[in-house]
């Protein structure tokens, strides 16, 4: 038998090349497109559910919002384990549910029940993305001349969209920064003379912020569509917001405090070599998907330093982590 095929390889020299040269193309073309994962995936199918309350503390949070919710997710089915956090402002359910399970499936059943879960005004509750501890893939910073609220905006509206539009990114976690707030300094003084609360100060504002629709009119063969624009454009539309009347005469928002724009309360900073604050940005990629494909995307659609006027002393500086990476 060795003897036949040592004879036929003899003859057929062409033929044997060729078929080399073709099982050696196959083979290139399945290593390069091998699945490998420096972390394999062995974590258990989970879902986490992430409730928001701010400014409430850990014990609120714990009857209000982590109890109902916990009531309502037990018996869904396939269910294995139930555990949860709460601290200041912020509540963590963790479901864990059994092998086999898709994690479609158990998204599905845990955001079904938590439709029906009655919670306090003013939480926001969903669902964390749908990632694990390995699918941190890209890792960016911000950082530049203009004002951390800037580079916060900068951020949140042109590099997050930009990245959320990756094959294979399941979300975009930002630090750092300063959230820009349009902010109201009160003087107590000066409502306690007009007799305002903040109360009457909150709604004022609030309703005083939107359009509303006028109908239409009839013009001929046309209608000519009416509304009312009321949409804040600046700080001097917040300062001429009539709060009340006092002896006739109108009280605005200008009258009992100073309009200004601002940062949201910070909790922390975000530090990187000589930089002491700047603004990061964390990729996550989508349980299941291929790590390489992700990462040279995200490295492509990376922004550097951009090219629109508003933003053109701002540089984007990024590093890459080797985790869930070939």
């Amino acid at each position: 038998m060795l003897r036949r095929i040592i004879r036929f390889a003899l003859h057929q020299r062409l033929l044997v090349v060729g078929a080399a040269l073709l099982v050696a193309a196959v083979g290139l073309r399945a290593f390069h497109f091998l699945p490998v994962e420096a972390f394999p995936d062995v974590e258990d199918i989970k879902v986490t559910i992430i409730s928001l309350w701010p400014g409430h503390a850990a014990e609120e949070l714990e009857k209000s919002v982590t109890l109902p919710i916990e009531r309502q997710m037990n018996g869904t089915p396939n269910l294995t384990n139930l555990r949860s956090i709460s601290m200041f402002g912020l509540s963590v359910v963790t479901l864990v549910f059994e092998d086999g399970v898709t994690d479609y499936f158990a998204r599905q059943q845990a955001l079904e029940r938590l439709t029906t879960v009655t919670l306090p005004t003013g939480v926001s509750a969903g669902l964390a993305s749908l990632s694990n501890s390995t699918g941190e893939i890209f890792r960016y910073t911000l950082r530049g001349r203009r004002p951390l609220t800037e580079l916060k905006e900068l951020e949140d509206w042109v590099v997050e969209p930009a990245f959320r539009t990756v094959p294979g990114i399941a979300d975009v976690v930002s630090f750092g920064g300063q959230i820009k707030q349009y902010q109201v300094d009160v003087d107590p003084a000066k409502m306690q003379a007009y007799g305002i609360s903040l109360a009457q100060l909150d709604q004022a504002i609030a309703t005083a912020n939107g359009n509303t629709g006028g109908g239409y009119i009839a013009h001929g063969y046309e209608k000519q569509v009416v509304r009312g624009i009321g949409l804040f454009r600046s700080v001097a539309d917040i300062a001429r917001v009539m709060v009340t009347s006092h002896g006739g005469v109108a009280v605005r928002v200008g009258d009992v405090g100073v309009v200004g724009i601002g940062g949201a309360p910070r909790e922390g900073i975000v530090a990187k070599d000589s930089a002491d604050d700047v603004v990061e940005g964390i990729v996550l990629m989508r349980k299941g998907a291929k790590a390489c494909a992700p990462r040279r995307a995200s490295s492509t659609r990376s922004p550097s330093p951009p090219t629109c006027a508003w933003c053109r002393s701002t540089t984007a500086r990024r590093w890459s982590t080797t985790r869930s990476t070939p």
